[in-house]
């Protein structure tokens, strides 16, 4: 039985037990509020502590907001412009397109086990919400009470303003305010990545990463093994192997000796459409520093959160328990994904709440509310146009 079966049934039991006990235990009187495939739990708790913060650094936190709002604007064109790029090439080429989203549960992907999801998902929203509000109170803005929910399988925290007074209030405290919780999970995130790099250090040389099922190989312990030479050819990069290959293909050879750190072993040539192809994958772990350039981050998202397998002991070592490697990864994998996909124009996520205070600088609140509720529904659009490619597939 996967992690996903036994979430399922977890949480299937959690529903049975909250819907014999809810009268019982007179759990409304509590704070919890019980509606169709939702319960919810309310709580005055911890706003003092968040008035006060967010009062004694006003200023320090409507600067915060107004950079977030300013990075928020910037990330959601580039969100946005992925979306819809992913969404012609689905239509286009959909037999070679990707998912350009997906459904993040426990036993999804490798790593992403029910404990770490639960970890992760609750550091995500406790720093999404928490700062919501200390910009909710620095602008003056009142906070009515913080809680968490369940919707069917899915946890979520929120904090409740007055709706009349942010409704009422000018667009920049609503920009500010919306802006601070996805932009801090984004940030957040690339401090788990900062930790991560630091507990791990790529291996030198190249490793054997897979082996063709119907080779000789595929019956040795290979996997892992690093590669020392091929036939005479020493091997420190995965250029040399490239080399190598080439000069197989020149000199018309099917045969190699294989040389690791685990013994020789004699290789054949295999034959797939018509070319000539090694019978292994070979891989090399990249600096560690390349994974800071915005591109590779997202890269190194997007790769983890489709189950990729990315810091593989067969590439790394690692400094700290396997068990943490796995949680900083899903920290930042899930920080930066859920703060990009929040940033997306469309209600209820944030963006859509930033776009339409962004409008009412300029146009009326009903020409606002009009165009992003229009936009929202073509976001939703591209939303299952990007999922199809996975649920195809599955």
């Amino acid at each position: 039985m996967n992690d996903l079966v036994i979430f399922l049934l977890l949480i299937g039991a959690i529903w049975l037990v909250i819907l014999a006990t809810y009268k019982k235990l007179s759990l409304s009187k509590r704070g919890f509020t019980l509606s169709p495939a939702i319960l919810m739990w309310k709580t005055t708790r911890g706003l003092k502590f968040i008035d006060r913060i967010g009062k004694k650094f006003r200023k320090w936190w409507i600067f915060y907001g107004t950079v977030a709002a300013c990075l928020g604007f910037l990330l959601m064109f580039s969100v946005f412009a992925g979306l819809l790029s992913n969404s012609i090439f689905v239509l286009l080429r959909p037999r070679e397109a990707i998912p350009g989203v997906r459904f993040i549960l426990p036993g999804t992907a490798p790593g992403l086990t029910i404990t770490i999801w639960f970890i992760v998902v609750g550091v995500v929203l406790i720093f999404h919400e928490v700062f919501h509000a200390f910009l909710l109170r620095s602008q003056g803005l009142r906070t009515k009470s913080a809680g968490v929910l369940l919707f069917l399988f899915i946890p979520g925290a929120f904090v409740e303003p007055d709706e009349r007074q942010v409704i009422r209030s000018s667009p920049g405290k609503r920009m500010r305010m919306f802006a601070a919780g996805p932009v801090t999970n984004i940030l957040i995130s690339f401090l788990f990545l900062l930790i991560l790099l630091s507990v791990l250090t790529p291996k030198q040389g190249v490793y054997i990463w897979g082996v063709a099922e119907n080779s000789p190989l595929a019956e040795e312990n290979i996997l892992g093994a690093k590669i020392l030479a091929l036939d005479n050819f020493q091997i420190s990069s995965i250029e040399d192997v490239k080399n190598f290959k080439n000069y197989l293909n020149a000199s018309r050879r099917t045969e190699f000796e294989l040389v690791t750190d685990r013994g020789t072993f004699y290789a054949k040539i295999r034959q797939e459409n018509g070319e000539n192809h090694l019978p292994f994958i070979a891989a090399q772990a990249p600096s560690n520093l390349v994974y800071l350039h915005p591109i590779n981050t997202v890269i190194l998202m997007y790769a983890t959160i489709f189950g990729n397998p990315v810091f593989h002991p067969y590439l790394y070592h690692f400094y700290v328990p396997p068990f943490l490697i796995d949680l900083l990864k899903w920290l930042f994998a899930l920080n930066l994904g859920i703060g990009l996909f929040n940033l997306l124009p469309a209600k209820p996520l944030d963006g859509g709440y930033m776009l339409e205070a962004l409008l009412e600088v300029r146009y009326s609140k009903k020409f606002a509310r009009g165009f992003v509720k229009a936009f929202s529904f073509f976001i939703l659009l591209l939303i299952i146009l990007n999922l199809l490619p996975m649920i195809v597939r599955a």
